[in-house]
């Protein structure tokens, strides 16, 4: 930040790119006056119709915890694209607003956006944070359809496994679970735990001992 503004001081001025890091720098720092006096510089220079920027924008105000303020840019996007959609998404679903966050899901496909694997991750965090199983089950079935379980991503797996443990639903979880060909220390730590928060000691244990004696096997 004090290197874009001596950068000014000397009279170059900022182009798309240092703004969307001077952007990132904002939120990190957690600066929200500067954050919002580079986005009066980006009206200015009439930047923020560049979806680059309009994205940086969106992401510096969720890290700031301004989620009106994203949405603010994200309504005025003039080309919404699907990282555009994702980024508002998941910030809506860190910031604990999941249903927010699952109505703008339904309004995007609604709209003909295609989720990729970033988006159907977000929305199945959403599911799990707000506990709605039924359409953490619509989400899991269309993944299914498009082959994405195909893939055997164990990102997308444990986000899978995950939900359904929030959801309370350990036998949908156990059920995703066994049918994966190849399992990683987070899809196993995400059962283990869930078998931990219901209560289930015994099951979590073997989980466990099943786990090690897999990995020296």
């Amino acid at each position: 930040l004090s290197c874009f503004y001596q950068m000014q001081f000397q009279g170059i001025s900022p182009d798309v790119v240092t703004f969307i890091y001077t952007l990132k720098a904002c939120g990190k720092q957690g600066s929200l006056v500067k954050g919002e006096e580079l986005h009066s510089k980006i009206v200015k220079k009439a930047l923020e119709i560049q979806p680059l920027v309009g994205n940086s924008l969106i992401n510096m105000y969720i890290k700031l915890g301004c989620l009106c303020h994203a949405q603010q840019v994200f309504d005025t996007l003039p080309l919404r694209t699907l990282v555009s959609c994702t980024t508002i998404i998941s910030g809506y679903t860190e910031c604990g607003e999941g249903k927010k966050a699952l109505y703008l899901f339904d309004k995007m496909e609604y709209s003909g956006f295609a989720p990729d694997q970033v988006m159907y991750i977000c929305c199945l965090k959403a599911c799990g944070s707000i506990q709605d199983i039924e359409k953490g089950r619509k989400v899991h079935l269309d993944m299914m359809k498009k082959g994405f379980l195909l893939r055997d991503s164990c990102i997308v797996a444990s986000t899978l496994v995950d939900m359904y443990v929030k959801c309370g639903s350990l036998a949908e979880a156990e059920n995703v679970f066994n049918k994966l060909v190849h399992k990683d220390v987070v899809l196993w730590t995400v059962l283990i735990s869930g078998y931990v928060e219901h209560g289930y000691g015994e099951k979590a244990l073997h989980c466990s001992l099943f786990h090690t004696n897999a990995k020296r096997g």
